[in-house]
């Protein structure tokens, strides 16, 4: 975003997200419905994605603004469909999604860093950076399961790379 205008973006960019989880939490009710407590068991898998990028959303936009990166149960607000007003919700997503969803937002918190060193936001930069090494920190221990989980040590090998990486550009 231009400067000056950064926050808007973030505005725009956030109601995307909150929607988005919506249509996700709307599924959710859906599935229940339909396929009754067992299924996440069953149909895990074809939410798998969407479920992995509202995580990412959420937790870059909790590290952008220095809040705490929300947990599994992500809270957002929604304007109700029968008023004007806007109601808090929580969706529960599975631990898989939300492992690869974390793991994500470290390439998006390198875009981040990137863009605030453009505009000389050294301080910023260097804040998100800690964020993200300590996000690194504590997924990293999931390597150790990166056998029966599939796809798991890719994502933690590029996670890794994209640290070192935003490192060297730092250092510079």
């Amino acid at each position: 975003a231009l400067p000056g205008n950064q926050d808007d973006k973030l505005k725009k960019s956030q109601e995307k997200a909150f929607k988005a989880a919506n249509l996700l939490k709307k599924l959710h009710k859906r599935l229940k419905t339909d396929y009754g407590k067992s299924w996440r068991q069953d149909l895990d898998e074809f939410l798998f994605n969407s479920e992995q990028e509202v995580v990412e959303a959420f937790s870059l936009f909790a590290i952008i603004n220095q809040e705490q990166i929300p947990t599994r149960d992500i809270s957002f607000r929604f304007q109700h469909p029968d008023s004007y007003k806007m109601v808090k919700t929580t969706i529960q997503v599975s631990e898989r999604a939300y492992v690869f969803g974390l793991l994500d937002c470290i390439g998006e918190l390198k875009r981040v860093i990137l863009d605030s060193m453009n505009r000389n936001d050294f301080d910023f930069s260097r804040k998100v950076y800690e964020q993200m090494q300590d996000l690194f920190g504590k997924l990293e221990i999931f390597t150790e399961y990166s056998n029966s989980v599939s796809d798991l040590k890719p994502k933690i090998d590029a996670a890794r790379h994209i640290l070192n990486d935003t490192k060297k550009i730092l250092d510079k």
